[in-house]
Parts: C-alpha cells; sequence; structure tokens
C-alpha cells in the first residue's frame, strides 16, 4: 500500500506541552493523542511505525529535550546541525 502525502499542504502546529513553541510539527499520521489533535490516524498497514511527522525548529529555538521511553525515534536533520 503507498501512502501519500502533499507536504505542503499539512498544517505546522506546535506540540507546546512536550516540545515547546519552537517546534512546529506537520503530522503524516500519528497513532496516540497528538495524533487526533492533527486529524491524522496511523494508517492500518504500518505494523511497527507508530508516529510519522516533520518537524521544524524556528531559529533559535530547541525541541525541549525529553525522553519517550516507549518508543523508538530516527530523526534526519535536513539543514541545520546541533543536538
Amino acid at each position: 500500500m503507498i501512502h501519500i502525502k502533499h507536504i505542503p499542504s499539512i498544517k505546522k502546529m506546535p506540540l507546546e506541552d512536550v516540545h515547546g513553541k519552537s517546534s512546529l510539527y506537520q503530522v503524516f499520521w500519528q497513532s496516540d493523542v497528538h495524533g487526533a489533535k492533527f486529524g491524522e490516524k496511523k494508517p492500518e498497514s504500518m505494523k511497527a511505525f507508530t508516529n510519522f511527522a516533520r518537524i521544524t525548529i524556528l531559529p533559535g529555538g530547541t525541541n525541549e529535550v525529553h525522553v519517550h521511553e516507549d518508543i523508538e525515534q530516527v530523526y534526519f536533520v535536513l539543514r541545520g546541525g546541533g543536538i
């Protein structure tokens, strides 16, 4: 199964309660309460991946370092740097 999303059409929104105001998320799908905030559900064909999103961190901002004990996360830095 192929899942197609038009990235510019996905609204950027902060998850302030966890990541602060400077991290803007575009959620493709997410299987938790944050997915409901974006109106996106995990496709049934995705078994292992529970969340998939693009994050834009505003200049001078941070993703507010934190830990998710029950999920694995993979980050690809497309531009910029830092931790």
